[in-house]
């Protein structure tokens, strides 16, 4: 009898069947369970996707994929003395999902203020389209491509969430950002920044220079020098002042939707020289000194006074102190003369009436 005695046939198992790799990713290696007699050789085909080998004494298979590739039957077969033995593996290799970050939670933006661009950290594979839900607020702009955020703010809009979206090849990804819009805080200014006022003469309105949101109301502290107010709508300050007032500053306040602002002014009242002639009209006698008159009344600084017309020959009037004194060389009827103090706030008049009669005759 011929009794010849053979190496039984190996075995070859892969599990599992099917692989989903993704691409970039380095994947879990996997062992067969094989039984093989002495020396074995492990090979595949067709050739595993790009970036994966098989270790051809083990049956090993490991590596990261560089390529994507749709679902492909690999036929793996180990060989030994006894024979050969196969198996397969479907493998497909996909693209990564898409990351998204864009490193801020949390924005609050200013209306008709231009913001600082926003740009994500993103990996994507291929094409990647950015979209955003619920849309941005009036004057943002979402840009599709680079899913960067840029624009200037229309309107003001509560905190809202909004979720952005990368689309790719490789699926979807999220992220979110809570966007509020405020109104800008707004400004005021009053030019020149002070003004000095007359008593009892109406004010040229002062009206500040003023950006605000909606409506808005104005407020002062303290209150103005008597006879002056303000504007609660729009800001300006107007009226007559009735009594003198030292420089003071005042703090005019503009409150809004957007928050305040405020704004100081320095104002001082001052008054106007009075000039005061008693008796308002005189009748003096050619060649007799009259007795003099002196003016009553006040003044800031250092008066000086004028008359117009020129006094009557032989009088004079003293320009420190307003005094007329003198006596008369010639005759005049009845004539009106306007005598002015000037000081450092302004002018004010008063007239006398002045006749200059012959002197009585005398007989001895």
């Amino acid at each position: 009898i011929d009794i010849e005695v053979v190496h039984p046939a190996p075995t070859l198992s892969y599990t599992p069947t099917s692989l989903t790799l993704t691409r970039t990713q380095a994947m879990s290696a996997v062992s067969p369970t094989a039984s093989t007699s002495g020396t074995a050789t492990y090979s595949v085909s067709p050739a595993l996707p790009a970036g994966l080998s098989l270790n051809t004494s083990t049956g090993e298979i490991t590596g990261t994929p560089t390529a994507t590739q749709s679902s492909t039957t690999h036929t793996f077969t180990v060989t030994d003395a006894g024979g050969a033995a196969n198996d397969a593996i479907d493998i497909e290799v996909v693209y990564p999902a898409p990351t998204l970050n864009y490193t801020t939670t949390d924005e609050t933006f200013t209306r008709t203020q231009a913001i600082t661009p926003i740009t994500p950290t993103a990996s994507t594979s291929g094409t990647a389209t950015y979209s955003v839900s619920p849309a941005l607020p009036a004057g943002l702009d979402l840009d599709s491509s680079s899913g960067e955020i840029t624009g200037t703010p229309t309107a003001t809009q509560s905190s809202t969430t909004h979720t952005f979206t990368v689309t790719d090849a490789g699926g979807t990804a999220n992220d979110a950002i809570d966007i509020e819009v405020v109104h800008p805080a707004p400004t005021i200014d009053y030019a020149p920044g002070g003004s000095t006022f007359t008593r009892d003469q109406a004010i040229t309105p002062l009206a500040p220079t003023a950006s605000t949101s909606g409506s808005a109301t104005y407020s002062v502290s303290p209150a103005l020098p008597a006879g002056l107010s303000l504007n609660a709508g729009t800001g300006e300050i107007g009226g007559t002042p009735t009594a003198t007032t030292p420089s003071a500053t005042y703090t005019v306040t503009v409150n809004d939707a957007g928050g305040t602002a405020s704004d100081a002014i320095d104002i001082e009242v001052n008054q106007l020289p009075q000039v005061i002639y008693a008796p308002t009209s005189l009748t003096l006698t050619r060649t007799e000194a009259m007795t003099p008159v002196s003016p009553s009344g006040s003044a800031t600084g250092t008066p000086a006074y004028s008359v117009s017309p020129a006094l009557p020959a032989g009088l004079s009037l003293n320009t420190a102190s307003g005094e007329i004194t003198g006596t008369p060389t010639a005759t005049q009827s009845s004539q009106t003369y306007t005598f002015t103090v000037t000081d450092d706030v302004g002018s004010s008049n008063d007239t006398i009436e002045i006749e200059i009669v012959h002197p009585a005759p005398t007989l001895d």
